[in-house]
């Protein structure tokens, strides 16, 4: 996958039987500016904006028959988690957590060669990756997303969340070995 990825002249990335398999999606500038690259272990590349505009920072997306999107989503609030910082709580729909949970029992933390290999999901808004959480075990309905957001951002996930249809895809981008 990743040669096709580097091969691809496109966004969309296609196996040799001509399934597509990947995709490249741009990054949001608030993620850029967070650091994606340096705390995700990503393939990523740099496209040139269109006419003249600024670069456009890349992550390459695993095409999956789970995705999520805001029909998915039943309920969205910011609420404390475990530790008492704030973080987005969702609950998602019957079919969304069939989903979700074929998803990330597919993608849930193993070991490799010692060490524990995370997954990544991408969070999609408006063709972007807006957030990359980690997962971190199996989920069924229930999805908390917890990381170092600003108010302004958690509110802004949930706003995005309640916008229902519009798409919001859940994708895995990577994953990360932790010592």
């Amino acid at each position: 996958m990743v040669r096709a990825a580097e091969a691809a002249e496109g966004d969309e990335v296609y196996d040799e039987q001509g399934k597509l398999i990947a995709r490249w999606v741009p990054v949001s500038r608030a993620l850029q500016r967070a650091g994606l690259s340096e705390r995700t272990p990503v393939l990523t590349r740099t496209r040139e904006g269109a006419q003249g505009g600024p670069s456009l920072l890349q992550v390459l997306l695993v095409v999956e028959p789970y995705n999520l999107s805001g029909e998915h989503v039943e309920r969205a609030v910011v609420l404390p988690d475990a530790t008492g910082r704030p973080a987005v709580m969702l609950t998602l729909t019957e079919e969304g957590g069939r989903r979700v949970q074929r998803l990330t029992q597919r993608y849930q933390p193993i070991s490799a060669y010692g060490l524990p290999r995370y997954f990544h999901l991408a969070i999609i808004y408006d063709g972007r990756v807006e957030a990359a959480p980690t997962i971190n075990a199996v989920i069924q309905r229930d999805i908390a997303i917890e990381g170092n957001f600003s108010e302004r951002e958690l509110e802004l996930l949930v706003e995005r969340f309640h916008a229902g249809g519009l798409p919001y895809p859940l994708k895995l981008v990577s994953e990360t070995f932790s010592p």
